[in-house]
């Protein structure tokens, strides 16, 4: 049988004794059950006839009762799964939201006496963004000597690499984190003074780039 074939089942149950009462809730206890265990597109029962003291009106009652309660039931589900699929809807929909960043305007990137954040970069040409933060703050702490390193400076100091093609990444403080955590170069424990540890000072220093430091041990 293949997967999209369909089947419909009909079941059919015997009699129950008893008054009109006790027969009417056991058919109401049964159609729960059967509810309970089928697909809801399948309709469950159909009353076929009377005996034994009950009449055809109060069979054709019970049926009613049955398919009202089937429909309520498949409705409710209806609902349910009409409303989830809307709010997974609006959680795909909604947009992450970025940090702000803004400039540090008294920061120099070309100091005299010292190199450029632009000849540095050049000279350690980082391959990718967890590289390039970790260079970017080398350079503010321990070239610059800048006391509190922030995100606004790595940010300012990307800004001032646009024109080599450098761009800043949407999350900068999410690189900084997976930095620290994976790699072990930065501590970014307070994002108001960022700090390269020593396997973030050897690496920039003796590691990059990375042609210098392959051919030296080739």
């Amino acid at each position: 049988m293949k997967k999209d074939d369909k089947a419909r089942v009909r079941v059919f149950f015997g009699e129950i004794e008893g008054d009109n009462e006790s027969i009417r809730e056991g058919f109401r206890s049964i159609a729960q059950a059967v509810n309970r265990t089928f697909q809801p597109e399948i309709r469950i029962i159909k009353v076929l006839g009377a005996g034994n003291g009950v009449d055809q009106k109060l069979a054709e009652e019970l049926q009613r009762e049955v398919i009202d309660a089937e429909l309520a039931e498949n409705e409710g589900e209806l609902e349910e799964t009409i409303e989830s699929s809307e709010k997974s809807k609006g959680r795909t929909n909604r947009q992450r939201k970025f940090p702000a960043y803004s400039f540090v305007n008294d920061l120099n990137l070309r100091p005299e006496g010292k190199p450029s954040l632009r000849e540095f970069y050049e000279e350690k040409k980082p391959a990718d963004n967890q590289q390039l933060l970790t260079v970017i703050v080398y350079y503010l702490h321990r070239v610059l000597g800048t006391e509190s390193v922030s995100v606004n400076h790595v940010y300012t100091s990307l800004k001032g690499l646009s024109d080599l093609g450098v761009r800043v990444p949407p999350d900068i403080p999410n690189i900084l984190r997976k930095t620290s955590n994976r790699k072990g170069w930065l501590d970014s424990s307070d994002s108001d003074n960022l700090r390269t540890t020593v396997p973030g000072d050897n690496f920039v220093e003796q590691d990059l780039p990375r042609a210098k430091s392959q051919a030296a041990s080739a």
